[in-house]
């Protein structure tokens, strides 16, 4: 099972099991606790106790986690921002992500347009699409990310093609690959 799931992605694991040879493999897999059987009452609570410590823990460390982004950004992680900084001719600027229509890749840029007007900053469509956040944007094309709000239409192309229409009158190639999102 650790083999098939992988190491790094295993939940914390209690071993329990009639077999002793596999308590040294069992602890490179970074386990919790390895119970041989038999086992008494008080070897169990221990595993428990051990168990519940781990998890005390990491939850903890994961709200110490959030708090620290919290306060260094003003948001939680994985929380869509409200504003994009902008940086232009010497000037810094904001753009609110509902005026944001769709973005596209330029090589390692991506070009932001909103409100008749392109941006571009120093980031990548992964990035972007994260920042912006996944229920309001979604990738159409691997180089294109679009607002969902300001869509219009979807037409079919021709070919298995189809054309993401934006109210703009904007009219944006629709991958195969992104079709089903």
């Amino acid at each position: 099972l650790v083999e098939a799931v992988g190491v790094a992605r295993m939940p914390p694991t209690v071993f329990v099991t009639a077999y002793d040879d596999y308590a040294v493999r069992a602890f490179e897999v970074q386990a919790l606790d390895y119970l041989l059987k038999p086992f008494g009452r008080s070897r169990f609570q221990a595993a428990l106790q051990r168990a519940r410590r781990h998890l005390e823990r990491e939850r903890s460390g994961a709200l110490a986690d959030r708090l620290t982004a919290l306060l260094r950004t003003g948001r939680a992680p994985g929380e869509p921002v409200e504003r994009l900084l902008v940086k232009t001719g010497g000037r810094v600027s904001f753009v609110d992500i509902d005026q944001i229509e769709w973005a596209e890749a330029e090589g390692n840029y991506a070009r932001v347009h909103a409100a008749g007007q392109g941006h571009l900053l120093r980031e990548t469509m992964g990035t972007l699409l994260q920042r912006l956040g996944e229920r309001q944007f979604f990738r159409i094309h691997r180089s294109r990310i679009v607002n969902v709000a300001h869509i219009k239409e979807i037409r079919i192309a021709g070919g298995g093609d189809y054309q993401v229409v934006l109210l703009s009158g904007t009219g944006l190639r629709l991958s195969r690959l992104y079709r089903a999102a």
